[in-house]
């Protein structure tokens, strides 16, 4: 029997499409979306005929879903991509999509189903270091192996590709090194303020994406704290110094001088001399670092 009035509505054959597409450009098509291996048909051609005739038979499909990433073909049923996606913003997204016959005489007939693009996940993204760049002080005197820092890096993909490993692009003269997989930064070699205090290096964070690896790179400042070494006194060569002066002498003559030795290097072995006690304070004075001792009494 021959059905000529708009009495049977299109129907779709599932009321959900299970879709999975990688991170796309506009234009793609989503007949070729995949989901587990199994393909799936989101252009409906498993959408039997409606079974009126004329235009209660015609279908027409369109998106009911406010959504500026996808459109259909109302005609081929062809689902596209009209605007990039990016599973870091947006990892599932849900297209309800209607399908209507052309009834002229009699009410128009509907259906609709959802359907869902799961995006897969693409390399995409750099390991992006937090924070951009390091400053860090530390002390001469820490020992060989002791961590001065820890980097870190973060890779929103998934995965291989958000697996990080660390490498530092320059060793600071062969001071430092950082551990691949923790991102420890460790002194591996004794660091010395009076050689160098200050260290730049630059440290590279790289992703296992395949088939492309990708990578950015971040800048430490190592700042070397000066540590007073200072493991030796300064010592005179005897213990008691003489010297004679005359009484009529001009205030500011020399009468004497004096030195000591001290076994430290660096500025830790710099001698500062100064008159601490005795009968000639306030007499006679010392530059501190010429040591020539000065008459400083006004004599008559």
């Amino acid at each position: 029997m021959w059905n000529f009035g708009g009495l049977e509505k299109p129907h779709f054959l599932l009321q959900a499409v299970g879709t999975a597409h990688r991170d796309s450009e506009n234009g793609d098509s989503a007949d070729l979306i995949r989901a587990k291996g199994n393909p799936i048909v989101p252009d409906f051609q498993q959408t039997p005929p409606a079974k009126d005739l004329g235009p209660s038979g015609h279908v027409t499909y369109s998106i009911l879903t406010d959504t500026d990433k996808f459109s259909i073909d109302s005609t081929t049923r062809v689902v596209k991509i009209v605007n990039p996606l990016d599973r870091e913003e947006q990892q599932v997204h849900y297209v309800k999509t209607e399908a209507r016959d052309q009834a002229r005489e009699e009410p128009q007939l509907l259906s609709t189903v959802l359907l869902k693009v799961s995006l897969e996940d693409v390399n995409d993204n750099p390991p992006k270091f937090i924070p951009p760049n390091y400053r860090v002080k530390v002390r001469e005197d820490l020992p060989v192996g002791t961590i001065i820092m820890w980097l870190e890096a973060y890779d929103p993909d998934l995965s291989q590709s958000s697996q990080v490993r660390y490498s530092l692009m320059d060793h600071g003269e062969g001071n430092f090194d950082v551990d691949k997989l923790s991102g420890a930064v460790r002194i591996i070699q004794q660091l010395d303020f009076e050689k160098k205090q200050v260290y730049n290096l630059t440290v590279k964070a790289k992703d296992k994406g395949k088939p492309i690896s990708l990578s950015s790179t971040c800048y430490i400042e190592v700042e070397v704290i000066d540590v007073n070494e200072n493991l030796h006194p300064p010592v005179f060569p005897s213990f008691v110094e003489k010297g004679v002066v005359k009484e009529n002498v001009p205030v500011g003559s020399s009468v004497m001088k004096v030195s000591a030795h001290d076994e430290d290097t660096g500025r830790d072995g710099e001698i500062h001399y100064s008159i601490r006690d005795g009968s000639g304070v306030g007499v006679f004075k010392i530059d501190e670092e010429t040591v020539s001792h000065e008459d400083g009494t006004r004599g008559t």
